[in-house]
């Protein structure tokens, strides 16, 4: 096999690169999220773990929903 057929071949099947789709996230659950929390407060996790917890469970829109709906109510 010579070099170019190896470059036609890389160059038929895209480089080698392949397209992985974007898995959509369940809606945060709060009452998941005081579940890690919780965890930690007892020595059960370590705080990476509590952190990675944290943050693939959706605390990130929680607070971003907490905020916007306490902007309207702020005197």
């Amino acid at each position: 096999m010579s070099t170019g057929d190896r470059r036609d071949r890389e160059n038929d099947s895209g480089g080698g690169r392949v397209s992985i789709p974007v898995m959509e996230r369940p809606p945060t659950d709060p009452a998941k999220i005081l579940e890690f929390w919780m965890e930690w407060e007892r020595g059960d996790t370590t705080p990476g773990t509590v952190l990675k917890n944290l943050k693939n469970g959706g605390l990130r829109e929680l607070i971003e929903a907490a905020v916007a709906a306490n902007v309207g109510t702020e005197s």
